[in-house]
């Protein structure tokens, strides 16, 4: 019996991992080719579906899991606390600065400091 070089499930898994490949370039890059036209028409004419299916999996994940709810929720948070901090932040340097430019103030904050760090050394 002879041995197949290339059988028909090796030669349909090169092809479907082509497409593939091709499917995933193409909506990635935007390269033009005559397959990228027609994958772009079939996910255009399927567009329906594949918001549903999306609406279907984000309403799942975010509508009932109080955990990610949570996790939405702090990180939030975490990123308005950033973003007024680092507004604070620039803020602050500027009324430094001012302050800075007054001598006699300058001078107390001097003594302020060397009395904060006598204190520390007793």
């Amino acid at each position: 019996m002879e041995k197949e070089i290339i059988n028909k499930d090796r030669v349909a898994d090169i092809i479907i991992g082509l497409l593939e490949g091709r499917l995933e370039k193409s909506l990635l890059d935007g390269y033009s080719s005559p397959l990228d036209n027609i994958v772009r028409e079939v996910v255009e004419e399927r567009s329906g579906e594949i918001k549903k299916l999306y609406r279907g999996m984000l309403d799942e994940v975010l509508l009932n899991n109080l955990e990610i709810k949570k996790e939405i929720k702090q990180e939030f948070k975490r990123k308005i606390a950033k973003n007024l901090v680092a507004k604070l932040e620039g803020q602050v340097e500027k009324s430094v600065e001012v302050l800075r430019q007054d001598p006699t103030l300058r001078s107390k904050m001097i003594l302020a400091i060397e009395k904060i760090v006598n204190d520390n050394l007793n």
